[in-house]
């Protein structure tokens, strides 16, 4: 009930705060196809706001009143930076790709025996189960954990594998259909992540009821660099129990009904995102990043800090 409270007093705050803001909806697309980009990021400048293109490219969002201008960027696709005033004269918003070199292919016999490696944290958390505090991943928020390659490894990056919390069946709680995560992979950058490994987005489909993930990235070759390399995820939308989806509003941490407004009571309340946990081990750093903003090192309670993100490598 704590957290309840909690929660709602924090879209108490944020929609005071949203008084003097400026509704704009439009769609974003390629300037080339003319098709639209879904889950691309629109964001206000400073990055204090945004939203994410729904699967058919329109968004809707709040822009402060002392916004300067607004970003729009999608992986794959040139950052494109309007003036505030330039932004709401567009109803249309038009994205350059831009050119990405994919790693080079390695062809190797059928006889070969493939040899497997995992690196990172997964690993022992499924086995165990054993994890610490978990964070959701809402709207805006980008969470990674530090792969670190200390055996010098080589090999490719077969499959990513993380955690999620385990649902609790609560009175009075609803939990939408599917959350659709968007997966990045990072190179290692002064300890924070850097630059997009991959050159497309990909976009995962979660149900509720999943309480682990193994995705397959074999198609990208991508190589385990020496030093490691950074996983995160990032939640984009939802799909409700009427099958529509929903994209991720600025500070849309749940959604919730009051029975009492003056005691605060709460009658119904919907999850819009899922649950990362965190092992008990500190081996590596874990990092959070808001909208487009810049990476922090994240340091839970008790030092409780690394994200369950885990790798498994296909060794040369």
């Amino acid at each position: 009930m704590l957290k309840f409270l909690l929660v709602t007093a924090f879209f108490s705050a944020c929609l005071l705060s949203r008084v003097q803001a400026q509704e704009k909806c439009g769609i974003v697309i390629d300037t080339y196809t003319k098709s639209s980009i879904p889950y691309a990021t629109v964001s206000t400048l400073p990055f204090s706001n945004g939203a994410y293109t729904s699967d058919d490219g329109h968004y809707c969002f709040s822009v402060n009143t002392q916004t300067d201008s607004v970003a729009i960027s999608c992986l794959g696709y040139k950052v494109i930076v309007l003036a505030k005033k330039s932004f709401f004269e567009l109803d249309t918003i038009m994205m350059i790709p831009t050119v990405n070199q994919l790693n080079e292919v390695t062809v190797r016999s059928k006889s070969s025996k493939k040899v497997y490696k995992t690196v990172g944290y997964a690993d022992n958390a499924f086995r165990k189960r054993s994890f610490g505090q978990s964070i959701s991943v809402n709207s805006g928020i980008k969470v990674a954990t530090y792969l670190r390659n200390d055996e010098k490894l080589k090999g490719t990056l077969r499959n990513v594998l993380y955690l999620l919390s385990e649902t609790e069946d609560r009175k009075g709680r609803e939990s939408p259909l599917v959350y659709k995560l968007r997966l990045r992979i990072f190179d290692n950058k002064n300890e924070l992540p850097g630059n997009d490994i991959l050159t497309e987005q990909i976009i995962i489909d979660v149900s509720n009821k999943q309480n682990e993930i193994k995705y397959n990235l074999e198609k990208y070759n991508i190589d385990l660099p020496t030093d490691g390399l950074w996983i995160g995820l990032e939640c984009v939308g939802y799909v409700s129990k009427d099958s529509i989806y929903h994209e991720m509003k600025a500070f849309e941490f749940g959604k919730y009904s009051l029975k009492n407004s003056k005691k605060m009571k709460i009658a119904n309340y919907q999850i819009i995102s899922p649950m990362f946990p965190m092992t008990k081990r500190t081996v590596s750093q874990s990092a959070y990043s808001f909208w487009n903003g810049k990476w922090f090192l994240h340091k839970g309670k008790d030092d409780f800090n690394t994200f369950s993100f885990g790798g498994e490598i296909e060794l040369n």
